[in-house]
C-alpha cells in the first residue's frame, strides 16, 4: 500500500476543495441550521438526479442495486445517508409528477427534514465519523 500512500501525498497539495471544505465546516459547526439547510438541499438535488435516471424502466434495477451496494459498502462510515433516500425521493418525485400521488413525496420530505435535524444535532464528530484524510 506504499504506492497508494505516495499517490495520496503527491495529490494532496493539489486538493482544491480541502481548504474550502474546512472553512465551510467551521461555518456549519457554528450555525447548525445552515448545515441542515445545506443537507436538505443536497438530498433534494440527489433525488432530482435519481428521478432523471429512473425515467427509463431499465434503470430501476440498476439504480436499486447500485444504491444498496453503495449504502452497505461506502455510506456505512458516514453519518449522512443519501443513497437510499435519494432513490426513494426519485421514485416519489416521479409518482408526484405523473399525478399518481403526492403522499410519497410528502413522506420523503418529512423523512429528510426529520433525519437531517436529528443527524446534525447528534453528530459524533463533524460530517463523517472518524474518517481521516491522511494515510
Amino acid at each position: 500500500m506504499e504506492l497508494s500512500n505516495t499517490l495520496h501525498r503527491l495529490m494532496q497539495p493539489f486538493d482544491l476543495f480541502e481548504t474550502l471544505s474546512d472553512q465551510v465546516d467551521l461555518v456549519f459547526r457554528e450555525h447548525p441550521t445552515v448545515f441542515k439547510v445545506a443537507l436538505v438541499v443536497n438530498h433534494l438535488f440527489r433525488s432530482l438526479a435519481m428521478s432523471f435516471m429512473l425515467l427509463s424502466p431499465v434503470c430501476w434495477p440498476i439504480c436499486f442495486v447500485g444504491s444498496v451496494f453503495y449504502r452497505i459498502t461506502v455510506e456505512k462510515n458516514c453519518a449522512f445517508k443519501f443513497t437510499i433516500p435519494s432513490l426513494a425521493g426519485g421514485i416519489s418525485l416521479l409518482l408526484a409528477q405523473s399525478g399518481f400521488s403526492m403522499a410519497p413525496l410528502g413522506l420523503y420530505l418529512s423523512y429528510v427534514v426529520l433525519t437531517v435535524d436529528y443527524e446534525v444535532d447528534h453528530r459524533p464528530c463533524g460530517h463523517c465519523m472518524n474518517v481521516s484524510r491522511s494515510p
